[in-house]
């Protein structure tokens, strides 16, 4: 990409853009002699429309340059940014259909001109409904969410299956975990999430999450952690 001029470093820092949803492109003329291994590395965004279509969400389009503009694809670090790893990971892999949370979803236009510029495969996409806690947070490791209980497995996938739409008989709740998994394969059916970005959990976070060795709320210890760092 940088033989083809589709990249270029940029140094802009974190406070200077304070602020920017879409890059105002301060680095983008830079001449090669400015150029520094150090700094991060941006992809140039095309004056283009993505389009596609989410098996959920139906068409998708997205203009790359007003609604996103040039984004990262090196770090200043030296680590490859998410989208452009995802990409050619996905490809080395040989992944057709991708399935996740629909908080990902303005990251596949990204995604996809990558695959585009580097010549490779887009994979169909299908952006599921994310878990939310009482607080109206995402249940899941960044927001260090506790374990899911492991006592009643088979009572924890029914409260899935029906917080994912879908209907498990009221004798299934007692079964086995392979029986339920297996009429959830047999049953499944993706169009009753259609138009549904979220789903609240039954109860808030305590119908699903095993209780904690410490008092210290998970906010507390965010903030602990982030002070560590």
């Amino acid at each position: 990409m940088r033989h083809q001029g589709l990249v270029y470093g940029c140094r802009c820092s974190r406070r200077l853009l304070t602020g920017s949803v879409v890059y105002p492109g301060y680095c983008r003329d830079r001449g090669p002699s400015e150029q520094n291994p150090a700094h991060a590395v941006r992809i140039r965004a095309a004056d283009t429309v993505i389009h596609f279509t989410d098996r959920l969400r139906g068409a998708i389009a997205h203009d790359l340059a007003r609604q996103t503009g040039d984004f990262i694809v090196r770090r200043r670090d030296g680590v490859f940014a998410y989208h452009l790893a995802t990409v050619v990971d996905d490809a080395a892999a040989g992944i057709s259909e991708v399935l996740r949370g629909a908080d990902l979803l303005d990251s596949t236009p990204r995604q996809i001109y990558l695959q585009r510029s580097l010549n490779l495969p887009t994979p169909a996409y299908c952006h599921t409904p994310i878990l939310l806690d009482a607080d109206g947070e995402k249940l899941s490791k960044q927001t260090l969410a506790a374990p899911v209980r492991d006592e009643n497995p088979g009572a924890t996938l029914c409260l899935l299956l029906r917080l994912l739409r879908q209907e498990p008989p009221a004798d299934l709740h007692g079964a086995e975990p392979a029986e339920i998994l297996g009429w959830a394969v047999n049953h499944w059916n993706i169009t009753a999430l259609s138009q549904v970005t979220a789903i609240a959990a039954e109860g808030g976070r305590e119908s699903l999450s095993a209780p904690r060795n410490t008092p210290t709320s998970r906010r507390h210890a965010a903030s602990a952690l982030t002070a560590k760092r």
